[in-house]
């Protein structure tokens, strides 16, 4: 904790409205982004280190008073709003904030009387340089799967060779069987598609792994 005199937790909502409030317990957290990698043939892993990821503040907000019920579903309220609010939080100073996770109310009506406590955690958000997302539509990541579909049904049909009938006849008794179990555990999932044409695609699919038939590969 900083040396500084603390301040007053105080959140103003994109809408523009304040709420100041009592707190009792403040937790900070910044996410590292790391990659880590581990091997089949040596102990230990190779990590990378990419930097800093989230930061997140955790906060008890307490609303007392007569008019606690209130002010503290005001702020509940305001925690939906849309678009970075801003806190100024009584270490760390003022801060963009959105809210993250879960909105905990609690109202504990021996202890606490004329209390209200909301637990939610803030985290931090870029303003000033905002990074450019690019949208990518549906028929996009359709066609995107399609060619990856192609590619690794090619890539698999190349490697598979069979040196005589026997082996054959196993292989595709093999195929079949998963094309079993996989139309058998999917068959429900893809039975939710109200468009029927998911459905067609998978029967149509599954229809032409049965039937597929192996080249035997010359000795």
């Amino acid at each position: 904790m900083d040396d500084r005199e603390l301040l007053e937790a105080k959140y103003t909502a994109p809408s523009g409205k304040e709420f100041t409030f009592l707190w009792e317990t403040l937790s900070k957290k910044t996410e590292l982004k790391t990659g880590i990698f581990t091997f089949p043939d040596r102990d230990g892993a190779h990590v990378q280190h990419q930097g800093g990821g989230p930061v997140s503040f955790s906060m008890t907000c307490i609303f007392n008073g007569d008019d606690h019920v209130k002010r503290a579903g005001d702020f509940e309220a305001a925690l939906l709003e849309r678009e970075p609010a801003e806190l100024q939080h009584p270490v760390y100073g003022i801060k963009k904030v959105i809210p993250t996770g879960n909105i905990s109310r609690d109202n504990d009506l021996i202890n606490g009387i004329n209390e209200s406590i909301v637990t939610i955690t803030f985290t931090e958000t870029i303003t000033d340089d905002p990074v450019k997302l690019e949208a990518v539509t549906a028929d996009e990541l359709e066609a995107s799967f399609d060619d990856f579909t192609e590619a690794a049904a090619a890539e698999f049909a190349e490697s598979i060779t069979v040196e005589n009938i026997s082996e054959q006849l196993q292989l595709q008794s093999f195929l079949e069987l998963q094309a079993n179990i996989l139309n058998d555990n999917l068959a429900d999932i893809v039975s939710a598609d109200t468009s029927g044409k998911g459905k067609a695609d998978f029967l149509t699919t599954m229809k032409e792994l049965k039937n597929s038939r192996l080249v035997r590969q010359p000795y």
